[in-house]
């Protein structure tokens, strides 16, 4: 788990030097699906209202009820019960006994076993030493018990709760009590185990007990930014988890810890925006997996609409939409590309993506001085579209053939049933959503990951985004599209990208024609993984669904943290990807990290620098020494302290805000870049 000891792993082999072997329970044996324990009062306070519809006041109450109770005892600690005769003093006894119940029934909800210490526990067991259970905590020992034996905690010789006992860890005087009742002498071999350092390692040791501090580091940058009690079950939930999911790989992981969050956050949003409706569409690819997890959430909250994965995308919908509009715009959208990026579309792919052969218009190319190697670009764009409006019959066929195949699919996913349609995507300006509303003639209204602000204004009102809406907050939206294309995986799906419809030469059957254009198992395999850890995750998030209020900061910050820190094990496993940035049948892939020598780098500093601004992972850099270790950027520059190269040639905030702008609109950010040029 995170921040587990390091030596857990010696201790197994010590074992056989103890008589005698004690746990802590807290933190230690069992964990809290909390980042705090005192926000098991907070559940407390939203058990109450969602039970008998009355808000009170109980976190306050209940934090200063506890200090009344161990100010006014003589005893070292005290119990629950102690503690609610305070709680009685502000809601009364009945109230009281009604919060109590629920406090107890919330520590057993969110109480989950450390996979690690129960391995050690296990082992104990099995070599027949003698386990005490040792707890400074308020809980009765039947309570505590019945708390581990949910969490198949079995077999120890007797349970040992400060509450009950009237003697606690924290002074010493539990182990002397222990020691007493249990007649241990002191020759005996005893090894005691917690998280607590003074409690649980230096006065064990005082009193001639070994104490190993079992200390839990966590991620001080995402709990700083817990503000819901939803974030902090998430966060819990994660740091918890890392010692089960050790021996998953990579991917997985990257899905549990990185992804999972921001899906969770996403998907409870959107259940709350789409609920009273009777529909909700996830559009392919970027929909996939919020497809099945929504489905996840529909099995526990029968309230919410019917769903369908609709299989989409630009080039499906858009192109089928280009025989009823002008020449002028068919003709940007068919020559549409990603200067900025290096991509270079040709003739050939041109064609290819309308599902034209290149035999037949090979004398007509070559009347406008073309041929199908020609590479579109200010120079040719002119005669290239041309060509295309000269051969416009050929298109205009080929496109009514999809577009009556696509009204086919339309009408089998029951779009038609519906006076109105919700869909979901990751979003931006909304061109397929726009798409959709003018094929079937209805209202659509579209709930996105993020909107831009020049979302087109047909659905600006039907419209909003989860992350950021119409460009805001700007934070958001400028760090996702600075990073685009990490986004794009996130959200990918793991098949091939929608292309278009067709129907079997009986006119019966419609079939999907996909595309695998990034032409990278790798990246078809790191995306099953991906999505098998967040699905994992979210299914552990889903059991306490009915408190799931989660900020979007919380819900973002670990693909933050994991954008911004450019980790050498990330870098190394996003150096194996690379990824498509084209619509259709692009044959344009690019990568996600530059990797180069040390000696390579230094030399060429800036070609280097300069070629991973325009990385799908913006300057991402993976640098190898003589020695075959990894560093990243950063890690050098310190290593060898150097400063940052000033590029005076290149300005790479215009060039990946182009980047943005040709995602969006290709025609404008192309008028920009020769703009520039000249």
């Amino acid at each position: 788990m995170a921040g587990a000891n390091h030596l857990i792993d010696s201790i197994y082999k010590r074992l056989n030097e103890y008589d005698i072997v004690s746990f802590d329970v807290f933190d230690s044996l069992l964990l809290r699906n909390v980042a705090q324990p005192v926000d098991i009062f907070r559940l407390v306070e939203m058990e109450y209202k969602r039970k008998f519809g009355v808000q009170l006041p109980f976190f306050g109450v209940r934090i200063e009820a506890e200090q009344k109770a161990r100010k006014n005892t003589k005893e070292e600690d005290v119990t629950l019960d102690e503690i609610y005769r305070y709680v009685e003093e502000q809601f009364g006894e009945e109230v009281a006994e009604k919060l109590k119940q629920i406090e107890i029934e919330m520590e057993k909800r969110f109480i989950v076993i450390n996979p690690e210490l129960k391995k050690l526990y296990d082992a104990t067991k099995r070599l027949g030493k003698k386990i005490y259970i040792i707890s400074d905590m308020y809980l009765s020992e039947s309570i505590i018990g019945e708390l581990l034996d949910k969490n198949e905690v079995s077999g120890y010789n007797e349970l040992f709760v400060s509450g009950d006992r009237k003697v606690s860890k924290a002074t010493g005087n539990i182990l002397t009590y222990i020691r007493k009742k249990q007649k241990i002498d002191e020759s005996v071999r005893w090894l005691h185990i917690g998280d607590n350092e003074i409690s649980d390692y230096e006065i064990p040791r005082r009193y001639g007990i070994e104490g190993i501090h079992y200390k839990i580091s966590r991620n001080k940058d995402d709990f700083k930014r817990i503000k819901h009690i939803g974030d902090s079950i998430l966060y819990a939930l994660r740091e918890n988890a890392a010692y089960a999911i050790k021996d998953e790989g990579y991917w997985y992981k990257f899905g549990f810890n990185i992804s999972g969050p921001l899906y969770a956050g996403l998907l409870f949003w959107l259940a709350e925006q789409v609920r009273g409706k009777d529909n909700i569409y996830f559009l392919s690819r970027d929909g996939y997996l919020a497809y099945h997890l929504y489905n996840i959430m529909r099995e526990h909250d029968k309230t919410l609409p019917e769903s369908y994965y609709l299989l989409a995308s630009r080039r499906a919908y858009i192109y089928a939409q280009l025989v009823d509009g002008d020449h002028s715009y068919a003709l940007d959208i068919l020559t549409a590309y990603n200067p900025v990026l290096g991509q270079q579309l040709t003739v050939a792919e041109i064609l290819d993506n309308i599902g034209l052969e290149h035999q037949p218009y090979l004398d007509k190319l070559a009347s406008y001085g073309l041929d199908t190697n020609s590479i579109v670009n200010s120079e040719s764009i002119t005669k290239i579209k041309k060509f295309l409006k000269d051969i416009w019959k050929d298109i205009a066929r080929l496109l009514e053939t999809e577009r009556k195949a696509l009204m086919k699919y339309l009408e089998s996913m029951k779009i038609f049933e519906y006076d109105c349609i919700n869909i979901f995507d990751i979003g931006w300006r909304g061109s397929t959503h726009l798409a959709i509303q003018e094929l079937i003639k209805k209202p659509v209204y579209g709930y996105y990951f993020g909107t831009a602000e020049n979302i087109f204004d047909a659905i600006k009102r039907r419209s909003v985004g989860y992350m950021f809406d119409q460009g805001r907050p700007k934070k958001y939206k400028k760090e996702i599209f600075d990073h685009i294309m990490i986004f794009e995986f996130i959200f990918s799906g793991p098949h091939g990208s929608l292309i278009k419809f067709t129907e079997d030469k009986h006119g019966q059957k419609v079939v999907p024609i996909f595309s695998h254009v990034e032409k990278n198992d790798q990246i078809y395999e790191a995306i099953k993984q991906m999505h098998r850890g967040i699905t994992d995750f979210f299914k552990q998030v889903i059991k306490y669904g009915e408190y799931m209020e989660i900020s979007k900061e919380f819900a973002f910050s670990a693909a933050h943290q994991f954008i911004n820190k450019y980790k050498v094990t990330d870098l190394i496993q996003f150096s194996l990807l690379t990824n498509s940035i084209g619509i259709g049948e692009s044959k344009d892939i690019k990568r996600y990290v530059t990797c180069c020598e040390i000696e390579d780098y230094l030399a060429n500093r800036k070609h280097y620098d300069r070629e991973a601004a325009y990385n799908l992972w913006k300057n991402a850099i993976l640098i190898r020494d003589d020695q075959g270790r990894y560093f990243n950027r950063e890690e050098i520059l310190k290593l060898y302290s150097l400063r940052k190269v000033k590029h005076h040639n290149v300005d790479c905030k215009k060039y990946w805000g182009l980047i943005k702008k040709a995602i969006r609109n290709p025609k404008r950010a192309m008028k920009k870049i020769i703009s520039m040029v000249r």
